[in-house]
């Protein structure tokens, strides 16, 4: 999880402002869709990239952080 902080404006100026951010982006360069799971988990929700998009990862299931990439279609192996 990424923090950031930043003072608040005016008559709030004492206040602090917390923004959390997910620390991990996945973003499709390439010209054609992916798919993305966990390493050894079933895909769930979402998990396809459409070329350009990208999409927040927030947790991880498994104690290591392995992420595997296939493209789209039937018969495509991990």
């Amino acid at each position: 999880m990424g923090l950031s902080w930043t003072e608040g404006l005016g008559k709030y100026k004492l206040t602090k402002v917390i923004t959390l951010a997910p620390r991990f982006l996945i973003k499709n360069n390439l010209s054609e869709p992916i798919c993305f799971r966990e390493h050894s988990v079933v895909p769930h929700g979402r998990s396809a990239l459409d070329p350009g998009e990208r999409i927040p990862l927030y947790t991880f299931r498994t104690k290591d952080k392995l992420l595997t990439v296939a493209f789209p279609g039937m018969n495509n192996q991990w």
